[in-house]
């Protein structure tokens, strides 16, 4: 089921207001699903989202148990060893190789800390990121843009 332009506003509203638990929702089907919590009158209710509407999980037919998310155990990074910096070598040529090679390690170093630094950054919303493709498919075939050579699919 794809969301309709016009509820896309109040979906992503409403999700605003619902904060991730620590606790999955198990279901007989196989499927796992995060569990949501919002506060209504000083009462808590749990959520669960399927194909964009809000149930209660305890609702929902085929609703095994909720489940605590393992506590994620920060990865032990060694600390590599030392090199030292200066140049190594007697001659000329000797010196030069060594300073490109420093250069060289110095360079993948970077390489990967600025790897290191994109795989963290997190993807937007895909309910939101769907509306708003539906939405762009839906001006570019209003205008007569959408076909087989059109950047929209």
């Amino acid at each position: 089921m794809s969301l309709r332009e016009g509820d896309s506003w109040l979906y992503l509203k409403f999700k605003q207001t619902l904060v991730e638990s620590d606790h999955n929702a198990v279901f007989s089907n196989g499927s796992v699903l995060p569990v949501f919590m919002r506060t209504v009158n000083g009462a808590t209710q749990l959520i669960v989202e399927i194909e964009y509407k809000f149930f209660d999980p305890r609702q929902v037919p085929g609703f095994i148990r909720l489940e605590k998310h393992p506590d994620a155990q920060p990865p032990v990074v060694e600390a590599p060893p030392v090199e030292s910096t200066k140049l190594k070598g007697s001659t000329w040529a000797e010196l030069k190789r060594s300073a490109e090679e420093q250069e060289r390690r110095a360079r993948v170093e970077r390489y990967a800390g600025q790897k290191e630094q994109q795989q963290g950054i997190a993807a937007p919303d895909s309910a939101f990121a769907a509306a708003s493709r539906q939405h762009a498919q839906e001006i570019a075939s209003s205008r007569g843009q959408s076909g087989p050579n059109s950047k929209v699919r």
